[in-house]
């Protein structure tokens, strides 16, 4: 289904009419022929959907304190938006699903999260070094 919008300034189209697919981009409306996906079904492609479907699930059964807790989180990170799109803030269900999915990849039989994080984790401090010889290099972290 596409969608018509406007907003003073101009008439947006986005979306999908039978095998034409309509964008905004900075030059404009555009449109493209509809290309069916490829779908691999790969062994990391598959667990990767079931670790979205774990996320998925655990959501579902947080307490509503924990809810309410993941919704205040939401509304503390800043907003985004696309090229030429509106800005808009992140909504708690899938700021939950991201950092859910992250924590099921590292911790595969473990609970997901309950409750948001209380400080920024800005990642591990990773040092790669490199050495080699003409045709082989060898990376080392």
């Amino acid at each position: 289904m596409a969608i018509v919008t406007t907003d003073g300034l101009g008439i947006h189209l986005r979306g999908r009419t039978g095998n034409v697919v309509y964008s905004q981009t900075v030059a404009g409306i555009t449109m493209r022929d509809y290309v069916v996906p490829r779908d691999p079904k790969t062994p990391l492609q598959r667990e990767r959907r079931n670790d979205f479907g774990r996320a998925s699930s655990h959501w579902t059964r947080l307490t509503d304190s924990e809810r309410t807790a993941w919704i205040a989180y939401a509304a503390s990170l800043p907003t985004f938006s696309k090229p030429g799109g509106k800005s808009r803030k992140p909504t708690p269900h899938r700021v939950y699903l991201s950092l859910a999915r992250k924590f099921l990849q590292v911790n595969e039989d473990g609970v997901s999260l309950l409750m948001p994080p209380t400080r920024l984790f800005f990642g591990d401090r990773v040092t790669v070094t490199s050495t080699g010889d003409p045709g082989h290099l060898l990376f080392t972290g």
